[in-house]
């Protein structure tokens, strides 16, 4: 189980949301740690776009006890114990997630966030992560 402790975007203050969980148990903005293997999340920031955070708990073998894949990254982020992830996220789209046993870097996606098998624009369980930077 993981928490993150705090998300920063060059610039400036902007709002955030969470939300995911355990299959069949997600929810917006869920308070406490994130987990446990299996559970998925989504951070969005409005005008910027999203990462996923998947925790993968300890099926990767790397520095840490435990592992949380995150999209935008071909590397894992690691922790042990009560794993304690700050964010950074820089004007054009990059972040750094640190406070484990190992930093990682990634990109923000844009596009369309979607649960389910089946996702068209009018889906009710989508979100639109727009983003007004340069690709």
């Amino acid at each position: 189980m993981f928490t993150i402790i705090s998300i920063s975007v060059d610039g400036g203050t902007r709002s955030s949301v969470l939300f995911g969980g355990q299959p069949g148990k997600e929810a917006v903005g869920p308070t406490g740690a994130l987990g446990p293997e299996g559970s998925v999340y989504i951070l969005s920031i409005p005008g910027m776009g999203y990462m996923k955070l998947k925790d993968m708990g300890n099926s990767v073998s790397g520095p840490g006890d435990w592992s949380v894949q995150v999209s935008g990254s071909s590397t894992n982020w690691f922790y042990k114990g009560g794993g304690q992830a700050t964010i950074s996220i820089n004007s054009s789209g990059q972040y750094t997630i640190s406070g484990g046993t190992n930093s990682i870097s990634g990109k923000f996606s844009l596009g369309i966030i979607g649960f389910g098998s089946k996702l068209e624009a009018e889906d009710s369980e989508c979100l639109i992560a727009e983003g007004n930077r340069e690709t």
